[in-house]
């Protein structure tokens, strides 16, 4: 059913010639917008908002007469805010449209040699089209990959050198290549992690400053002095600034514990995980004033999504960090803090994640940065509570498990299995994810009633495969239905057949075996974790590598 959706999908990936007849209705269009604006764009910075936003009403003015650079740019914003767009009757309405969105951005971006495209408005489509890649589950996963051209070509046209070496550039076009470049610069960070990469530049390849504390209405082309930066006041660029404040750190970061040639130290470990926690704690209560603050209005406190994000993009530094010694803790009590820093930071941002907002509803489609955080997080949790019970002295003690800390364990994992349920519903195919970990759920309820692991992972994957095929069943039927009715919605599944579905109940009679592979390849799974430079990534990672091409699992 999987490679039926997939290739369903990839069937209607046509770019027209026209990417204006790619546009939705103006209403649909608005939402779009709007959502992207209040999201994605107060963290990393591309757009002047009110230049945006005046040639949007000039291009529903005259379409026609719009550039195809803009339709481009705009349907990007829109693909990015298709992300939060919120419809109960159709968890996966405009899924299909943002993927074409982001193959037509690519197309144009594609021709080899076009020299027209390295410009402010080429960098700001480039910068678009990646992190609607990750929002979107269209090629998030290789991210790293383009983000290297991407600082190339920003280098290419002198963004990492501060505008004061140009005296004659306009306050507008400084500060506009100061937000590009910082957020140039958390792209490529941020993919490097996520890929278990060296980063694509270092502190000594730049000097351009961070961009001032400026709303976009203060600076416009006929700005010709700078305004006086706003010190203690929120405004649209704060949390890049804030990003940008612990940069140096977390390069540091990505450095040591991506370095294939040596292990990090504990003493550099615990340095640098020092300097990123103090910087966290002065942006965090600079943050706090701005919420507590009587005197501002609405417009100058610092939305909830922005917020939140800036927290997990630097926090995620500190459990990759302290991952390694985290698990070496399970033998040597010397790196308890480490496992406890770890545990905290995991925690931190499953909860943040969990709650009902935008923040949580972004995590669902995407990959790359989107999957990678949830991935690290969660199983860090999943080794923390088997160590934990591994660790009891005596048998399960309801004194013991149902402590605060050993429910608020359990109850990550399954709001993450609930999450991984989510997934699919909202358009994902691969269910391994779902199977992994309720497998070790099945497993931790075995440890704790003091029942058999094995038996526990078979049952548990019982239900998860009889669940996820539920799950694709239902969104193929609906989809086949609407196709019949000539409903064309954007949904990524039309066209799918029933055939095959008899095919993929079959793996249920291998599960007895399935249960022994899983219980050791949970062990192994643990082992691995050991490895800082692991590139580990659940669903197509070595954990399900052993399982061929000839099975209903692939």
């Amino acid at each position: 059913m999987a490679r039926v959706a997939k290739a369903e999908r990839s069937a209607h990936q046509s770019v027209p010639s026209h990417f204006r007849d790619l546009v939705p209705q103006r209403e649909t269009s608005d939402q779009l917008v709007q959502l992207y604006l209040r999201t994605f764009e107060s963290v990393h910075r591309v757009l002047h908002i009110p230049s945006f936003q005046q040639e949007y009403n000039e291009y529903w003015s005259n379409p026609q007469a719009a550039s195809t650079a803009f339709v481009t740019k705009l349907l990007l914003v829109m693909a990015i805010g298709a992300c939060f767009y919120k419809d109960p009757n159709s968890p996966t309405y405009l899924r299909s449209s943002s993927s074409q969105w982001i193959h037509a951005a690519q197309s144009w971006l594609g021709p080899p040699f076009e020299k027209s495209r390295l410009n402010l408005t080429g960098l700001q489509i480039q910068c678009l089209l990646l992190i609607a890649r990750q929002t979107s589950a269209v090629g998030g996963d290789l991210v790293w990959i383009s983000a290297g051209t991407l600082v190339r070509t920003a280098m290419n046209i002198g963004l990492h050198l501060d505008p004061s070496h140009f005296p004659k550039m306009s306050i507008f076009h400084s500060e506009l290549r100061r937000r590009l470049w910082a957020t140039i610069l958390e792209i490529s960070i941020q993919s490097s992690l996520d890929i278990g990469m060296l980063p694509l530049i270092s502190l000594h390849d730049f000097d351009c400053e961070p961009p001032s504390n400026l709303d976009d209405v203060q600076i416009n082309e006929d700005t010709t002095t700078l305004p006086t930066p706003k010190l203690d006041i929120f405004t649209q660029t704060s949390v890049q600034i804030a990003l940008m404040r612990s940069f140096s750190t977390r390069l540091e970061i990505v450095k040591l514990i991506n370095d294939f040639r040596s292990e990090p130290s504990y003493d550099e470990t615990l340095r640098l995980s020092a300097e990123l926690t103090t910087t966290m704690r002065s942006i965090s209560l600079l943050f706090r004033s701005f919420l507590s603050s009587s005197s501002l209005t609405e417009h100058e406190r610092p939305p909830a999504f922005p917020n939140k994000l800036l927290d997990t993009l630097t926090r995620r530094f500190l459990l990759s960090l302290h991952r390694p010694f985290a698990i070496k803790a399970k033998t040597n009590p010397k790196y308890y803090f480490s496992r406890k820093t770890c545990v905290d930071s995991a925690l931190q941002i499953l909860h943040t994640r969990a709650q009902d907002n935008e923040y949580n509803i972004f995590a669902i489609p995407g990959t790359g940065i989107c999957r990678s955080i949830w991935v690290l997080a969660i199983t860090t949790i999943c080794f923390e509570l088997i160590t934990q019970l591994e660790e009891d002295s005596s048998p399960f003690s309801p004194t013991s498990i149902h402590s605060l800390s050993r429910n608020e364990l359990h109850k990550a994992i399954r709001d993450s299995i609930d999450l991984a349920a989510r997934r699919i519903e909202a358009g994902e195919t691969n269910v391994k994810s779902h199977v992994m970990l309720a497998s070790i759920l099945g497993q931790i309820d075995a440890m704790i009633a003091g029942t058999s692991p094995e038996q526990g992972i078979l049952d548990a994957a019982k239900r998860t495969v009889e669940l996820c095929c539920g799950l694709l069943t239902a969104r193929a039927e609906e989809s086949a239905a609407r196709q019949a009715q000539g409903v064309g919605d954007g949904r990524e599944d039309v066209g799918f057949q029933g055939d095959g579905i008899g095919s993929g109940w079959d793996v249920l009679v291998s599960l007895t075996e399935y249960a022994g592979c899983m219980y050791g390849l949970l062990t192994k799974f643990a082992l691995q974790m050991e490895q800082p430079n692991l590139d580990f990534e659940i669903p197509d990672s070595w954990l399900f590598s052993g399982w061929g091409s000839s099975t209903s699992w692939s």
